[in-house]
């Protein structure tokens, strides 16, 4: 049981028990710890930290003081139980199993070394109603989003894109449960959405969680190669950024013609200028924002400045008759021959290809010419030589 008696009238009251042999008067004196008059001598503050609630209060400069006792109840009347001690001068103490999603009050009491305990300081509020936990992919594209909503306490949660929650949707609590909820439209990209959320306890709202989210609606559209141009004919890669439809053109102004098709990860696309310029494409996305993205791709041309084949491994000579032939360059056809006029029809371009030569002499340097084109390019005949010996 807590002793309410004042340090110094324990003192008194010893000394009236061996030194006094008549009462004596009541004496002129004003507790420094008695909250009662309405001042706290404890000033006691409380406030959410990481998990816990740090209470802290003033040293009331007492020195009879050993301790503190903390004092905690769900009720600002009480009843209060002890939470914690600390030895003085000790000024503050981290309350980990206080109550969330509701209110949750404190007292101080400072404590001698007899054990007798001062007036209890006014109890002060921890102020805190533990918001909903709520968990989304924040960099999501589409209105839409996908709520992973957990409470500490409660039956109800309330959803809305307004602090006053107009037009909210509850929702019974269910903590393995998905919510999913509608941002709605966006006049464009960066726009500012809000997300608001609050748990009920029997009718009760606690604190609201709050977030903004800007509006990121931003596909792309990038050679699914990733090199320079060989043919007109592309497989353009299109990021996935929840589009509804798309469409494509050679130019902006040509986009409001071009026909929507149905959104897709890859688009089979022809660059028909077959000019060995810069090629451009235009992309166009609809969102279930409200509104749509243009995105646009420059590409160029691979120009085939850069031609090398290289002939039985780069020997100098060989007693082969069919010659192994390794091509580094990119291009689309090849063909290879003896001499200008043999050249035939053009074959699909590989990194390696094969000649057979026809009645080489020993000792004869021979020419072997190569030719490479692709949608744009046709290169001149490039020769490289190479000696035959009979074998």
């Amino acid at each position: 049981m807590n002793r309410r008696i004042s340090f110094l009238f324990s003192l008194l009251l010893v000394i009236a028990l061996f030194g006094c042999t008549e009462k004596p008067a009541s004496p002129d004196f004003t507790n420094p710890l008695d909250s009662e008059n309405g001042i706290d001598p404890f000033d006691v503050q409380a406030g959410l930290g990481s998990n816990q609630i740090l209470i802290g209060w003033t040293d009331p400069d007492i020195e009879t003081i050993v301790s503190y006792d903390i004092l905690h109840s769900l009720v600002e009347e009480g009843p209060f139980s002890i939470a914690g001690s600390v030895d003085a001068p000790a000024t503050s103490f981290f309350h980990e199993e206080y109550s969330p999603n509701t209110t949750n009050w404190y007292k101080v009491r400072g404590v001698d070394a007899a054990g007798g305990t001062s007036s209890i300081s006014l109890p002060v509020a921890a102020g805190i109603l533990m918001p909903p936990m709520v968990i989304y992919e924040a960099s999501a594209a589409s209105r839409t989003l996908s709520l992973d909503v957990s409470v500490a306490i409660g039956d109800e949660i309330e959803i809305a894109n307004n602090e006053l929650f107009e037009n909210s949707d509850l929702h019974a609590i269910d903590n393995d449960s998905i919510y999913i909820w509608d941002l709605g439209e966006a006049s464009e990209n960066g726009e500012i959405k809000y997300l608001f959320v609050r748990a009920f306890t029997t009718g009760s709202p606690g604190v609201t969680f709050v977030d903004s989210i800007s509006v990121d609606f931003s596909p792309s559209i990038s050679l699914a190669n990733n090199t320079a141009l060989q043919t007109t004919a592309q497989t353009l890669q299109i990021s996935d950024y929840s589009i509804l439809e798309m469409r494509f053109a050679e130019s902006r102004e040509l986009l409001e013609d071009a026909l929507y098709i149905g959104a897709a990860d890859t688009f089979n696309y022809d660059f028909s200028d077959a000019l060995l310029d810069t090629q451009v494409v235009f992309g166009e996305f609809t969102s279930d924002f409200g509104f749509s993205y243009i995105d646009s791709m420059i590409a160029i041309p691979d120009s085939l400045n850069v031609i090398d084949f290289v002939i039985e491994n780069g020997d100098e000579a060989t007693s082969q008759t069919t010659l192994d032939i390794i091509i580094d360059l990119g291009a689309t056809h090849m063909r290879f021959a003896e001499d200008l006029a043999s050249f035939g029809d053009w074959e699909i371009y590989q990194e390696t290809a094969t000649l057979d030569l026809t009645n080489p002499a020993d000792g004869d340097t021979l020419e072997i010419w190569g030719q490479f084109k692709n949608d744009w390019v046709v290169t001149n005949p490039v020769a490289k030589t190479i000696i035959w010996i009979e074998p």
